[in-house]
């Protein structure tokens, strides 16, 4: 995934901020065993609604410092 974020992010805006990559890539390379795990440990409806919340929380966090411009 973030290998992917990362060719989408140079097709878009051409120059590429490689350390910026390097933390995307560090970030995934990091999180993805512990992602795997709670996949495997928590029950889906959970997992659904943790998601759903943090994309929630995000989107509105967005919002707010947008708003506050």
């Amino acid at each position: 995934m973030a290998f992917v974020t990362t060719l989408a992010f140079s097709a878009n805006f051409g120059s590429v901020p490689w350390l910026n990559v390097l933390a995307i890539v560090a970030g995934g390379f990091i999180t993805a065993p512990f992602a795997a795990w709670l996949a495997r440990h928590l029950p889906m409806k959970l997992m659904t609604v943790l998601v759903g919340a943090l994309v929630v929380l995000l989107s509105a966090s967005s919002l707010w410092v947008t708003l506050r411009l």
